[in-house]
């Protein structure tokens, strides 16, 4: 048994690297889907290379489309696949499988260097890189973001444990590539003093290592500052409240009503991930209007009670108890950044918990680890069943989701049966697999739905485009502006539409009316 563990210390890094690629492999012949078509293939940005856009417009600017996504790393690394191999999507999944191995690799030398005892490590980044929940940002494209930031912040904590200036200056720079990944990367105000408390306790090193952040502070404060003024593209609020969330949009006390709820449902999928799936809309994800609420009580009641068991923890082992109480304060933060304290453009994701996941082991693995020999046995042969039997085969499955669009968004319908981005996904699954009766179906229920949204009398005025049938797509096209004014997608294949049937007058009227202005 000895032997055993000595082979996989000497050997730890490879094997988590090897068993990572393995497991990910069926994510490799996956296409592009949901906001791919916004962030990868149809923005003319990465198409084009545009650096200098990249920095200065939102990340979806590219595709003719206002968000308040500011992704300037991330497209980069689109824009530098697309020169070497084109939109060939393997190696778009391949790189995004890296991307999350780089960041399980920066895990686990972090771990190591805060003194965390090496199973626990070990255990820790291996459920990182493999756990279930984490395929939401893996193995969809435009997720790479959350691997990007949590790879550079950790990497720019490394590089502060040395004390030599050049190496203090490689932290500055890998913790702005961070934020210039996503802005979830603020997150590191909280996270490298939690983990320079699980380091070195709360000692005078403790209070040196936090000076030697002050920089990343300034350097983070000055980004936000940018962020919510030249660099803030739209208004999340009004983005909100244009669905029907105002009461969310705008109250502070019920989005964290709203969060209160919500934080159980994050331990259900933490710990039992079944029935994952992207989108969750007013069906899945409930508002709660009152902090009076059972809730609210059980949320407080939940805190008292993993307080508690830390005090009881740390008075058996202080090393144990600094560690836990790492834990608990590095999933919390990084839930509450994700709570609605900050207005986001999601109520719920699983790739929320991507960051959040370490420290929820590291929290749940002290008490493991702490615990009677007997115990600890049963435990972690638990854990191991629970990794190589459910852990492994629901990862692999839920990749098979992801691998085909129109499984991706038939899944997903169970769920989320009246969203409109999975309606409207899964016609457009059909028409690229060209099977128009399915897509037009499909559109004609999102009108039934929706019938004042614009993209379902937009795609079928484009199916319709496609096929010739020009009276019948000049027919859904101006019904898409009728409803929406401002839905150029539609003025534009307009234009398209009359030149090709040789009606200049048409083409020119829509032209001085949605353009000339």
């Amino acid at each position: 048994m000895e032997t055993v563990f000595a082979f996989l210390r000497r050997h730890a890094i490879l094997l988590l690297i090897a068993i990572t690629f393995i497991v990910y492999i069926p994510s490799f012949f996956g296409g592009f889907l949901w906001d791919d078509e916004d962030f990868v293939f149809a923005n003319q940005d990465v198409t084009d290379f545009n650096v200098e856009k990249f920095f200065t417009d939102s990340a979806t600017a590219g595709r003719g489309k206002i968000s308040n996504y500011y992704r300037p790393l991330q497209l980069i690394t689109y824009a530098v696949e697309h020169k070497l191999v084109g939109f060939s999507p393997w190696f778009f999944h391949f790189s995004n499988v890296l991307w999350h191995i780089a960041a399980g690799v920066m895990l686990y030398l972090v771990l190591k260097t805060i003194r965390i005892p090496w199973g626990l490590a070990f255990g820790a980044t291996l459920i990182f890189l493999l756990h279930p929940i984490q395929t939401e940002a893996v193995s969809y494209v435009s997720g790479r973001s959350d691997m990007m930031f949590v790879f550079f912040i950790l990497l720019s904590f490394l590089c502060n444990q040395k004390k030599e200036k050049q190496f203090i200056i490689l932290s500055i720079i890998f913790f702005t590539c961070g934020l210039l990944s996503k802005e979830s990367a603020l997150l590191a105000f909280a996270l490298f003093p939690i983990l320079s408390s699980i380091q070195y306790g709360f000692t005078r090193e403790f209070s040196r290592a936090i000076k030697r952040f002050i920089p990343h502070l300034i350097i983070g404060l000055s980004y936000l500052v940018l962020r919510l003024s030249v660099l803030e593209f739209s208004s999340t609020q009004q983005a909100w409240e244009a669905v029907g969330y105002r009461l969310y949009a705008t109250s502070l006390p019920v989005r964290l009503a709203t969060f209160f709820r919500n934080y159980f449902f994050y331990w259900q999928v933490l710990l039992f991930p079944f029935d994952l799936h992207m989108e969750r809309d007013e069906s899945t994800v409930k508002i709660v209007t009152s902090m009076v609420s059972k809730w609210t009580g059980l949320f407080v009641f939940t805190q008292v009670c993993l307080m508690g068991a830390i005090i009881w923890l740390y008075r058996k082992s202080r090393t144990y108890g600094r560690i836990a109480l790492g834990g608990y304060l590095g999933m919390h933060a990084v839930m509450g950044f994700y709570s609605g304290l900050i207005l986001l453009n999601g109520i719920f994701y699983e790739h929320y918990l991507y960051s959040a996941l370490p420290f929820v082991v590291l929290f749940l693995g002290t008490f493991i680890a702490a615990a009677q020999v007997r115990i600890r046995t049963i435990a972690l042969l638990l854990i191991g069943i629970w990794i190589l039997g459910f852990g492994i085969y629901y990862h692999i499955h839920r990749q098979f989701d992801w691998q085909d669009p129109i499984r991706f968004y038939t899944q997903t319908l169970e769920y989320a049966p009246r969203s409109v981005r999975i309606i409207n996904g899964l016609g457009m699954a059909y028409a690229q697999e060209k099977k128009y009766d399915q897509a037009l179906a499909t559109y004609k229920w999102g009108i039934s739905v929706y019938p004042t949204t614009p993209n379902f009398h937009h795609n079928i005025g484009n199916l319709y485009y496609r096929q010739g049938k020009y009276k019948q797509a000049e027919q859904y096209l101006l019904k898409a502006l009728e409803v929406d004014p401002q839905f150029y997608f539609s003025a534009q294949l307009l234009v398209d539409l009359y030149t090709k049937v040789g009606n200049k007058n048409k083409a020119e009227a829509i032209i001085q009316r949605y353009y000339e202005d």
